[in-house]
């Protein structure tokens, strides 16, 4: 990978800042990495989960009077009981942000202006 950066930038000027090419690349790297998190984390979640059998159900309702807000702990719990879940957060948020970023450096960002600090 940081052959790929190396040899990008080879025939662009030297600076101290990233130019475009680097910013594009070190963000798809980024986005990669971050994919392979979580597929990680998803994967480890499924493999290690305790078996049907310790199954705990919780209900959300408090006696039947009325709902009760579940805390933050209980929605990380619904997140580690079903995997499923957050893998589906996961392919909509990195999709939707590689598609936005990609929307904005090849359309909308401007890399002609000269920037003097």
């Amino acid at each position: 990978m940081c052959l790929l950066i190396v040899k990008a930038s080879a025939p662009a000027a030297a600076s101290s800042r990233l130019n475009a090419i680097d910013r594009f690349i070190v963000t798809c790297i980024f986005s990669i990495f971050s994919t392979i998190i979580e597929y990680a984390i998803v994967l480890s979640i499924l493999t290690l989960r305790p078996g049907k059998e310790s199954e705990r159900h919780y209900s959300l309702s408090n006696g039947g009077n009325e709902d009760i807000k579940p805390t933050f702990w209980n929605k990380i719990f619904v997140i580690i009981e079903n995997p499923r879940i957050l893998d589906a957060i996961s392919i909509i948020t990195f999709s939707s942000g590689f598609i936005l970023f990609n929307l904005h450096y090849w359309f909308i960002a401007d890399y002609d202006k000269k920037i003097i600090y």
